[in-house]
């Protein structure tokens, strides 16, 4: 079973200090209600980090059920994008919602060539051809510029 932690460094009395994270906790740690003060003085920290679990189908599964939770703030969908493609067709199945969540990160996915094979690559180019109402909109312009020209 992996570990995930929370390390902080207080700006306050300078202690340094970690704690154990779920799973869960690590994925979501930016939409979570986590307490991150200093054990020592109750001070917020200044200088912090957690560590990120791969995402699977069961963080995807969380995240499509609960619109509130995000894998982090800012670059969502480069973390997602890192994420293997059978991992992502099966989260999506046949669910358009679900497709439209992931679009983004599909663009990206394909942007960056973040696939195993050949046939990633053509299920990708095919997703992305056929969906271009989902990703176009939500995708930074140079991935759509870069995404358009591969296709």
């Amino acid at each position: 079973m992996a570990e995930y932690t929370f390390s902080a460094a207080c700006g306050s009395c300078h202690a340094e200090y970690t704690r154990a994270l779920s799973k869960y906790e690590a994925a979501f740690f930016d939409s979570l209600d986590i307490d991150t003060h200093c054990p020592h003085c109750g001070q917020r920290p200044k200088l912090s980090r957690h560590s990120l679990p791969d995402i699977d189908l069961e963080l995807l599964e969380a995240w499509f059920a609960d619109e509130s939770l995000v894998f982090m703030i800012q670059d969502e969908d480069l973390i997602i994008a890192v994420t293997p493609l059978p991992i992502l067709r099966a989260a999506i199945g046949d669910d358009p919602a679900r497709a439209a969540r992931l679009a983004e990160a599909l663009a990206v996915k394909f942007y960056d060539d973040l696939v195993e094979s050949d046939e990633e690559r053509r299920w990708l180019a095919d997703f992305l051809r056929n969906n271009g109402e989902l990703w176009r909109p939500v995708a930074m312009d140079y991935i759509v510029r870069g995404v358009d020209k591969r296709l």
